[in-house]
């Protein structure tokens, strides 16, 4: 188990009514990775086994035979890391499945999906976070092909977390995004910055309640409680 906690953060999510976005997500296999394969599943739906160094061609050829994916542009590094596009518009989480991919015949945590931006129709809203509290559990292999419902706590590298983020809304500021848009089933991105380690986690993340705090003079806090939707991805600072 890991637990992490800070005073630093962000909200990210889309605002429907407004400007369209893509979605991007990407695909990360462990470093040295120089054999096996792995499946990608959406919905219900797998695709063939793909080579854990597949070109970006063909893994959008792979992709674009899921329903739901026929328009997705693949780029990327083969063998490293490969992005995911879908213009105007937003996918659910892609999941690994079947994921043998080895470095020197040792499986080292399997291939990463994680959401870097999520698409549709909406304005970008980014929340301040004044503090946070989380709690990732250990990543398992994935044997299994019918993993369902939101968080698949079975994909390779994935970590099983859960935790709460506290924001602070004042009235009295021009322009300062009131946390009770964000409700109770609403999927956002955090990035959740632990004291003094040079750089932040990223994940998207599912609001499980949203409690309310009290209000003084003109500034309330809310506390976001959430489980995440896919893996933690560490971003170091620049």
């Amino acid at each position: 188990m890991q637990r992490e906690n800070g005073k630093k953060g962000s909200v990210k999510y889309l605002r429907a009514g407004s400007t369209a976005q893509n979605e991007i997500q990407t695909l990360t296999l462990p470093d040295g990775s120089d054999s096996g394969a792995f499946r990608v599943k959406y919905g219900t739906e797998f695709t063939t086994p793909l080579d854990h160094e597949i070109s970006t061609a063909n893994m959008q050829t792979a992709l674009r035979l899921l329903t739901g994916l026929a328009a997705v542009v693949v780029t990327g590094t083969p063998g490293v890391q490969y992005t995911v596009t879908q213009t105007n518009a937003a996918l659910t989480l892609l999941k690994v499945v079947n994921d043998t991919v080895m470095d020197g015949a040792v499986w080292e945590g399997g291939v990463v999906v994680h959401r870097t931006q999520g698409g549709g129709t909406g304005a970008a809203v980014n929340i301040p976070i004044k503090g946070f509290d989380f709690t990732q559990g250990v990543p398992a292999a994935d044997a299994s092909t019918n993993a369902t419902g939101g968080f698949d706590d079975v994909t390779p590298g994935n970590k099983k977390g859960s935790g709460t983020v506290t924001c602070l809304w004042d009235s009295d500021l021009e322009g300062e995004v009131c946390p009770t848009e964000v409700e109770a089933g609403d999927e956002v991105t955090l990035e959740l910055y632990p004291s003094d380690k040079g750089g932040y986690w990223s994940v998207p993340a599912l609001i499980t309640e949203v409690p309310l705090k009290v209000t003084e003079n003109t500034t309330t806090a809310w506390t976001f409680n959430f489980t995440n939707k896919g893996a933690f991805a560490w971003v170091p600072a620049v």
